[in-house]
């Protein structure tokens, strides 16, 4: 940024916490980040993000009002990242929300039986995860079936057949790949207890190990070490796609990034690597030139097909406005979540999820707040229909 513009941006930070009546942040914080871009060549959202962080902290040791007018002192407080962009659009804008990071799993616990309290009351749910796998089953065998389909059905039915359900198929995957809200919760051990612990011990050692994430290891924490854990990166991303290329290669969603990070207990505190450094120096680069992410579901859509087939439908969406070209390699956001230390003697690791996006519900944290305000009306209207019925009696 033009050093203009980031003492404006500072110093609307300072107005609001002034107008809050607050200081900065001093313990583990979470923080939501959402972005939109109007240039015709925006930079990458790991870009970006960087340099609000780095606005958003202590300027340096003359940096001495920095409790008045920062939103925190170090990046590293951050414990939970969520960062979206959206390219293209009319107007540019920044939203940043904070928020104690032990408020934050205190909500995750509250919406994680939440979850479970309105998934009762939705009779359809036990059968989600079954038509997720019938989606997936259903194109693999129309992949391994392929010479007999053409020959059936013909070569243009049967491509029209294979995009179609590589879609429904991906995003069943990808939203079996995704940790839900109960299992996050369940990654913090809540809820606490001590007949709970045991049950709630293994799931760390169960995301390490699942097929359905990228597995990357322990982060880099001595000299040498991140040009192996790079290496790691580029044969877990060949292995997964050794694995899964058959159903996303292409992708044909637009995708953002689901991690979770646990550090070795051994590991020094000052080794340790910021979320967003994870993603920006390791991630981001290796993952989208791997697998072809796009930033936007526009960029998924045939328009050739769709003129084949929709002319008119065809014209109107061309004429609608479209992120720059520029923008298309990347992905439409990425969380974070780092885990306290893995137990003396036993490894960290680094997971990663591909998810499935628009997800209307948004990322994780977004899905809890709405999953609490839905509980929360489920309840106040159980409670008014409760009412009436007690004066009808």
């Amino acid at each position: 940024m033009p050093e203009a513009e980031r003492a404006a941006f500072q110093g609307q930070v300072a107005e609001q916490l002034e107008e809050t009546k607050r200081k900065a942040l001093r313990g583990p914080i979470a923080l939501r980040i959402r972005l939109a871009t109007t240039h015709k060549t925006p930079p990458q959202v790991h870009s970006i993000v960087k340099n609000l962080l780095d606005l958003l902290g202590r300027q340096g040791t003359e940096d001495k009002d920095w409790q008045k007018k920062r939103l925190y002192k170090d990046d590293s407080q951050i414990q939970a990242l969520s960062v979206s962009c959206v390219h293209g659009e009319a107007r540019p804008s920044i939203m940043i929300a904070a928020r104690r990071f032990s408020s934050m799993v205190d909500d995750i616990e509250l919406a994680a039986h939440a979850a479970r309290a309105l998934d009762e009351k939705d009779l359809d749910n036990p059968h989600h995860e079954e038509r997720d796998q019938e989606w997936i089953a259903s194109f693999r065998r129309l992949i391994e079936g392929e010479a007999e389909i053409r020959a059936r059905s013909g070569d243009e039915l049967y491509g029209v057949r294979v995009r179609t359900q590589r879609g429904y198929a991906q995003r069943a995957f990808l939203g079996q790949s995704a940790i839900s809200i109960p299992v996050l919760a369940w990654l913090y051990g809540r809820p606490k207890g001590r007949f709970m612990q045991p049950l709630l011990d293994p799931w760390p050692a169960i995301i390490r190990q699942t097929g359905l994430r990228i597995q990357l290891g322990e982060l880099p924490a001595r000299t040498g070490d991140s040009s192996l854990f790079k290496a790691r990166i580029d044969a877990a991303l060949e292995d997964f796609e050794r694995r899964w290329g058959w159903l996303i290669k292409p992708l044909v969603v637009s995708v953002g990034l689901q991690v979770i990070v646990q550090p070795n207990a051994s590991t020094p505190a000052g080794t340790q690597h910021d979320l967003d450094n994870i993603v920006r120096d390791y991630l981001l680069p290796r993952i989208v030139a791997k697998l072809g992410t796009v930033s936007a579901h526009v960029w998924t859509v045939d328009i050739e097909e769709m003129a084949r087939i929709a002319p008119e439908l065809a014209a109107r969406w061309s004429a609608e406005p479209k992120p720059p070209k520029g923008s298309k390699a990347g992905v439409t956001g990425y969380e974070v979540w780092q885990l306290p230390p893995a137990p003396a003697g036993e490894p960290g690791f680094v997971s990663v999820s591909l998810t499935a996006q628009p997800n209307f519900e948004g990322d994780l944290m977004e899905r809890v707040g709405l999953k609490i305000r839905r509980w929360t009306e489920h309840l106040e209207e159980t409670s008014q229909i409760r009412r009436r019925i007690s004066r009808l009696w």
